[in-house]
């Protein structure tokens, strides 16, 4: 990924129920394993916190919310 910008638009495949927390770059997606169970929001809200960390910006779910593939957007 180039530039990080507000309003950037970021894929990101999501596997819930990891062994541990982890975020990577695969090609032009994050690829974020959660120790969170993809139950109640809780998988959701895990990602946002981790690629908040990973990124240095606060992002939110734009779409996908109830997927393993979602799209997030830098706020």
């Amino acid at each position: 990924m180039d530039e990080i910008n507000s309003g950037t638009t970021i894929p990101v495949k999501v596997i819930p129920g990891a062994k541990r927390n982890e975020v990577s770059w695969v090609e032009d997606q994050l690829v974020v394993r959660t120790t969170a169970p993809a139950v109640d929001n809780k998988a959701n809200e895990a990602v946002v916190k981790l690629v908040r960390a990973f990124l240095g910006v606060r992002v939110e779910v734009i779409r996908g919310a109830k997927s393993r593939v979602k799209v997030i957007r830098v706020v």
